[in-house]
């Protein structure tokens, strides 16, 4: 029988969380990286050494809706309340790409391979080869 804790092993204070149910705010990669949108911000903590890292998104004029890892963990899909989306290379801080095609705010990301997928509240989808 497996034993199911009946506390946390870690609370994480998360400040400008978008408490909206249609948003996608964190998501976790293989090498054990959380990534959390705040507001338009987006931290990254290491659940294996506790170490928390800003990433040097400049999103001033609207919110962060939702984020994705890559399958190969090092690149960052995020998602803006301003119909954009953005690729991260998250180890060199830098932004690769910049990816126009909705109309409203993109909620939903998902990645198969090299193809980014994207769901926006109006409803369109736009699939990106990157």
């Amino acid at each position: 029988n497996r034993h199911i804790p009946t506390q946390s092993d870690k609370i994480l204070d998360a400040p400008g969380i978008k408490n909206d149910f249609y948003l996608n705010c964190l998501d976790w990669n293989q090498d054990n990286v959380i990534a959390i949108s705040l507001e338009n911000e987006v931290y990254l903590w290491n659940a294996s050494t506790s170490q928390v890292d800003k990433l040097s998104c400049d999103v001033t004029s609207s919110y962060i809706s939702s984020v994705k890892w890559s399958p190969l963990s090092s690149y960052l899909a995020v998602g803006t309340s301003s119909a954009k989306v953005e690729l991260w290379d998250v180890r060199r801080q830098v932004r690769l790409r910049v990816m126009d095609g909705h109309t409203s705010r993109v909620g939903s990301l998902a990645w198969n391979g090299h193809t980014l997928s994207t769901g926006s509240r109006a409803g369109t989808l736009c699939h990106h080869h990157v």
